[in-house]
């Protein structure tokens, strides 16, 4: 019987390492994070009436790549008291879901404006829900306006970024 050659025997021996390796270790892309999504945001904008009240900011957000809704933006906005008498300045809470309806994402911010426009700035962070609470995965912020005395919702507009 012939004997193979010690380079052969080596070769073969480190080929199949290799390939129980490769079986064995994860591949690097499926521990890759998740690529970010931004893009721009729009919607209703309906600020509270009163102190006892709350207002609503239903909109979308699209994906600046795809130009598709990515997600659905659906929160409350509270007043809260300010020692400012012509300003308005509130608290959003809310949730950003699927065009399919799930919701996966959590949203608190706050808003600030003029009392006599109705009009002012956002901004919100946006927490997953299975993920820590303290640490947000991305932001919305923009602009809304919605004059005083005015018997149909405002609107708003903004960008928004998520890395998960």
């Amino acid at each position: 019987m012939r004997t193979p050659h010690p380079f052969w025997a080596t070769l073969s021996f480190l080929a199949l390492g290799a390939v129980v390796v490769g079986f064995a270790a994860p591949s690097r892309a499926s521990s890759a994070a998740p690529a970010c999504q931004s893009g721009p945001a729009s919607g209703s904008w309906d600020l509270p009436n009163s102190s006892s009240t709350s207002g609503l900011m239903l909109g979308k957000l699209v994906d600046g790549t795809t130009h598709l809704t990515a997600y659905s933006i659906k929160a409350s906005l509270t007043s809260v008291p300010s020692p400012c008498l012509s300003c308005i300045q509130g608290k959003i809470q809310g949730g950003l879901s699927t065009p399919s309806g799930a919701l996966v994402y959590f949203v608190q911010g706050e808003y600030h404006g003029s009392v006599f426009t109705g009009s002012g700035t956002f901004s919100a962070q946006i927490f997953d829900p299975t993920g820590p609470s303290t640490q947000p995965v991305g932001k919305i912020s923009g602009t809304f306006s919605d004059p005083p005395g005015s018997t149909t919702p405002g609107t708003f507009k903004g960008n928004w970024e998520i890395c998960p």
